[in-house]
């Protein structure tokens, strides 16, 4: 023991292979993490994407959900303006993290061009985020960004030793 924590035995990371000793929590931990993880993800229908998308962002192409956990992401092909991801946030993320991270690109766009990331579209009304209700009337911070193509890592069939 240590402290008055009874603790596990080392055990290899399967990522790393580092010994990894776990407190008696860790299961509980996980589960709380995971149940945030997957709480309040937006229940917002595709046709109130797909207006969200038209009239706050000047988007048309055709909608593709992505995976996420906590949000709702689209993928917006095919449009005469190019392709954009459309991001929805969770009702539970504080909108002020969704603005500094919306500021943070802007900021790099600004001052290191050449970086290959995506880029932030201003909303029809001049703003970058936009605030979306959802069918529970809880607020979800919503923006877009430019599509980088390249292959998604859920898709690339990656394993431990490409996360090294």
């Amino acid at each position: 023991m240590v402290g008055a924590l009874p603790l596990s035995l080392p055990t290899p990371c399967p990522l790393t292979g580092k010994s990894v000793i776990h407190g008696p929590d860790f299961p509980a931990l996980k589960a709380r993490t995971m149940k945030f993880l997957i709480a309040n993800r937006p229940d917002i229908s595709m046709a109130v994407v797909e207006a969200l998308a038209r009239h706050e962002f000047g988007l048309t192409g055709k909608l593709a959900e992505l995976y996420s956990e906590r949000d709702l992401n689209f993928r917006v092909l095919g449009g005469e303006e190019g392709d954009f991801v459309l991001k929805v946030s969770n009702a539970l993320e504080d909108p002020r993290l969704v603005e500094a991270q919306v500021r943070a690109l802007q900021f790099l766009a600004r001052t290191a061009p050449d970086l290959p990331l995506p880029r932030v579209r201003m909303g029809t009304g001049g703003e970058p985020v936009v605030t979306l209700s959802g069918k529970d009337g809880a607020s979800h911070a919503c923006f877009a960004l430019s599509w980088l193509p390249g292959t998604i890592a859920s898709e690339a069939g990656l394993g431990p030793d490409e996360f090294r």
